[in-house]
């Protein structure tokens, strides 16, 4: 650093202010040239609000690779909310069995807990070998290597012919997802700038709740679907739509019996009025699920992401951050 002894005599204010601005600009580089931190720009970025920390890192936002990375949680909360699959009746038909006291097709409780239970496995297994595939191989291979591997994965599930191959399907399926579910945080917490770390880091539970969010529309959209099959007339009563109830009955029906298909539908609409508390126990439980979900999504969810990232040490950090999404 240079002194003011060094500075020689007669020379004006301007040019000794130049000459010690010179002297700490060569010092910093001094300094990073042998490795050593320039602790005023890191305490400079810790201390920025967000909108300075955006002025500073602007070139970092421009480029925000992990944002991208993130949107694999969106495929990951996708592939786990098609749990809702198991009330379709198509699903309930391809994999289920006739059940006479019902009078529909049913898929039995072990075969119902199966293909989810396959899918937490597959994501513990993913979780586990992750912190060693990402020291290994970096973020960006095991990022790329995953959706290559995801692809004939999926092929399996969308053919599966019986419940033993959906089974092995989801079991397969989960494992690069199991991988995204810990690269998305570690990757986050190593090249985002730390006064921008928890709002990217946060992103990480908005790319999770939209995947549900679309997984849920899916669902309901493609459950509406209609082919050429006859719906069913119990549902149209519950539903008001006592014309099209009767029109289904006709169909149902032989010839002969077709006629009273007025008389059957009224039947049905006075055994029906008695099953009208449970649509609204179902749609309260719905709304409290909501009201859950919107809370955590709001507040506790990105907390978490945020926690995980900075709390394990360096060397550690991708094993450290399996274990804590697996607990």
């Amino acid at each position: 650093m240079t002194s003011l002894a060094q500075i020689p005599s007669g020379i004006g204010p301007d040019a000794i202010i130049s000459s010690v601005s010179t002297a700490i600009e060569r010092e910093k580089t001094k300094k990073l040239d042998e490795g050593q931190p320039d602790i005023e720009y890191a305490e400079k970025g810790c201390e920025a609000d967000l909108p300075a920390a955006v002025d500073i890192h602007g070139d970092v936002i421009k480029a925000d690779w992990h944002a991208i990375c993130a949107k694999a949680n969106e495929a990951e909360a996708y592939e786990h909310s098609l749990g809702l699959w198991q009330a379709m009746k198509a699903y309930k038909k391809y994999y289920g069995q006739w059940d006479e006291k019902s009078q529909s097709y049913q898929v039995s409780a072990a075969w119902q807990a199966g293909p989810g239970q396959s899918v937490n496995c597959g994501v513990i297994i993913g979780i586990f070998i992750s912190g060693w595939l990402i020291d290994k191989f970096g973020y960006k291979r095991t990022l790329i290597d995953g959706y290559l591997i995801i692809i004939p994965l999926i092929a399996i599930i969308s053919w599966a012919q019986n419940k033993i191959m959906l089974l092995f399907g989801s079991l397969l399926c989960d494992l690069p997802f199991g991988c995204f579910a810990v690269l998305g945080v570690s990757y986050a917490s190593e090249i985002c700038p730390i006064s921008l770390r928890g709002l990217m880091t946060g992103w990480i539970n908005v790319c999770w709740s939209m995947g549900g969010l679309i997984a849920t529309g899916v669902t309901t959209g493609t459950n509406k679907i209609q082919s050429s099959c006859v719906e069913s007339p119990w549902w149209l009563v519950r539903h008001g739509r006592l014309g099209e109830a009767e029109r289904s009955a006709r169909r149902l029906s032989s010839a002969e019996s077709a006629k009273r298909a007025p008389e059957l539908v009224a039947n049905m609409a006075l055994l029906g009025d008695g099953g009208k508390e449970l649509p609204w126990a179902k749609w309260a439980q719905a709304v409290t699920q909501m009201i859950f979900y919107s809370c955590y999504t709001a507040f506790i969810g990105p907390v978490c992401y945020a926690i995980v990232a900075e709390a394990s040490s360096t060397r550690l950090r991708n094993k450290s951050v399996a274990l804590g999404r697996i607990t």
